[in-house]
């Protein structure tokens, strides 16, 4: 049985709040441009960063705070939906993968407002090193802490470097870990160690290589040392290497979601790997499970054309529901 509050988190869409969740700080971004930058020598461009690294910025992610020290911590209460469904579930939400691109983080948190999700687990692109002289509002860590201060308790920032898909296999190994390690450590130096909670999405779906070779572990092994989750995606070809990599790492938390096609090839595994280890969970997406006439609703609906969009989208839906168009 899935005992802890994450699980509740991943495996089901609950209706109440987790009053245990640890809320997002909400300093001004201001104050973080302006702070002076810890003197911490920074490795030469390109090349690797060692574990230690990591482990060694605690005293000057200290020093910088995000949230000043007698300041009240917000309050969290839940909220309903704006929007209703006749014939469905109306209650507050959780999203438990949530894509955040380049769209306004205002809009965004709009959207979500309308379908009373109260919180969710982001998974955030930061290119390159941080630094607080240069952080801004709309991109980068610097958008993340702009969203946390505006909408504290809601975010569980995940981040990964920004580039997905097949693009990410050519920097297995080193190249990858240390892009990963340089943002870490220039991150935990801005909003201190426990601001970031994982890295995700890995999108290990679209490479070659096995769900766990050792170029991968590396990224858990930076994941393990610094107490962060970890989200990936794998297929069902390769299930057997998750049940692998959780067994290697029985302390990691460990996210996943799948393609609808691979999770129909693996069910049987991977719900004997959920009932085994209580350090998997499995997110259970709207994008990928949504599907009428063997067609993806999010996917293909999708267009440059956002009425269209929204109006194929409702006719699909009210479809699935047998009702008839408003």
């Amino acid at each position: 049985m899935m005992k802890s509050k994450l699980a509740l988190l991943i495996m089901l869409m609950i209706i109440f709040l987790i009053s245990g969740c640890k809320p997002q700080t909400s300093t001004v971004a201001e104050e973080l441009i302006n702070s002076p930058e810890p003197e911490t020598p920074q490795p030469a461009e390109g090349s690797p960063v060692s574990a230690e690294a990591v482990e060694n910025v605690t005293s000057e992610a200290e020093a910088a705070p995000i949230a000043e020290e007698n300041e009240p911590e917000p309050k969290s209460q839940i909220f309903q939906p704006k929007l209703r469904y006749d014939g469905a579930y109306n209650g507050p939400l959780y999203g438990t993968s949530e894509q955040v691109g380049s769209a306004s983080m205002d809009d965004y948190f709009k959207l979500l407002d309308n379908n009373g999700i109260n919180y969710f687990i982001g998974m955030f692109g930061i290119e390159g090193e941080p630094q607080a002289e240069t952080l801004t509002s709309d991109q980068g860590l610097g958008e993340i802490i702009s969203a946390a201060k505006k909408h504290p308790y809601r975010i569980i920032p995940f981040f990964n470097p920004g580039i997905g898909g097949e693009e990410v296999e050519q920097y297995l190994g080193t190249t990858l870990t240390s892009m990963y390690t340089k943002t870490l450590v220039a991150s935990k130096k801005i909003v201190g160690n426990d601001f970031i909670k994982g890295f995700g999405e890995v999108e290990t779906q679209e490479w070659t290589a096995r769900h766990n070779d050792p170029k991968i572990l590396q990224l858990i092994d930076l994941a393990q040392r610094n107490d962060l989750n970890f989200m990936f995606h794998p297929v069902a070809s390769k299930i057997d290497d998750v049940k692998k990599m959780i067994e290697a790492y029985p302390d990691r938390i460990f996210l996943i979601h799948m393609y609808r096609e691979d999770l129909d090839k693996s069910k049987s595994q991977l719900i004997k790997m959920l009932q085994e280890h209580d350090n998997l969970y499995f997110s259970m997406d709207a994008a990928h499970i949504i599907h009428v006439n063997n067609m993806d609703i999010i996917y293909d609906l999708d267009s440059a054309n956002r009425q269209k969009s929204i109006n194929d989208f409702v006719s699909a839906y009210d479809e699935i529901r047998g009702c008839d168009p408003l």
